[in-house]
């Protein structure tokens, strides 16, 4: 995971320092729109807006892993609470063992 962020920030700075070394002006066209500026800003605005449609296509699987992350915390729970009534009841039927054992000792 940190991998990704590291080569995130290096692909970033890379992409910073791209933009930054192509100040001329250009235009760009798309579909009825004309766009004048200069080349850094329209790929930072490109790099922007790559981003966020990332983001947006990756949120419905960083919800679903949120709730299945709930639900499995929820069930670790149950578990470790079953575990321990497990225990108990170990240690009653131990004792009951033991009870069992030392009355047939004593005929």
């Amino acid at each position: 995971m940190i991998i990704f962020i590291i080569i995130g920030i290096l692909l970033g700075a890379v992409a910073v320092i791209f933009a930054l070394q192509n100040t001329v002006a250009i235009t760009v066209t798309f579909l009825f729109w004309q766009i004048h500026s200069s080349l850094a800003i329209i790929l930072m605005v490109a790099i922007i807006s790559g981003m966020i449609v990332n983001l947006l296509l990756s949120l419905p699987e960083i919800v679903s892993d949120y709730f299945s992350f709930k639900s499995m915390i929820k069930e670790r729970n149950r578990l470790e609470a079953e575990v321990k009534s497990n225990h108990a009841t170990i240690a009653e039927l131990n004792q009951k063992v033991e009870s069992m054992a030392r009355d047939l000792y004593k005929l």
